[in-house]
């Protein structure tokens, strides 16, 4: 992972880091804390669910865990907070809350990653951080709607008519 973390960061690409909490798949709780946060040093930007900000830095503040994460020396950090919504917070203290889309949730495997899936989406875009949350919103909410992971995922069109129906005011 740092290998190509370090790769990634050598010919210019920003790395979005997400820390995927395993503990059961590792040694203990320190190597997963040092691992991550090693990690967080190499990265650009970083998103985390609620629990893994009280995992990772002991606060279920979004705010003072983005800034516990920003001390690592990112640009960016997220803390998606599920049906709430997401939080994010720069390294130049710019601060953004999204609410979430209210949406019927049948299943919410994919949620974390379809989240990132549409932050990177209005990155490459090149929206603005309120748009880059807006849209992570509406794909994690419509992953929530169906079953099961990648499948789960919207297609372009499936997007833009959600954020249209949502009066969203602009399509990806």
């Amino acid at each position: 992972m740092f290998k190509i973390i370090e790769f990634a960061r050598e010919i210019g690409v920003k790395v979005f880091f997400d820390p995927t909490l395993r503990v059961d798949v590792w040694n203990s709780e320190d190597d997963v804390r040092n691992t991550v946060f090693a990690a967080l040093k190499k990265s650009n930007i970083a998103a985390f669910s609620l629990e893994e900000a009280e995992f990772f830095f002991k606060t279920s503040d979004p705010e003072k865990a983005a800034r516990s994460a920003l001390d690592f020396g990112l640009e960016v950090a997220c803390t998606r907070l599920g049906s709430r919504g997401a939080f994010l917070m720069t390294a130049d203290d710019v601060r953004v809350f999204e609410p979430a889309f209210k949406v019927k949730v049948v299943d919410t495997t994919e949620a974390c990653d379809g989240w990132n899936v549409g932050f990177i989406v209005g990155m490459l875009k090149n929206f603005g951080l309120r748009e880059y949350v807006k849209i992570a919103n509406a794909v994690g909410a419509l992953v929530t709607t169906r079953y099961g992971a990648i499948t789960a995922l919207p297609f372009k069109d499936e997007l833009n008519r959600f954020l249209e129906d949502n009066k969203v005011g602009f399509r990806i």
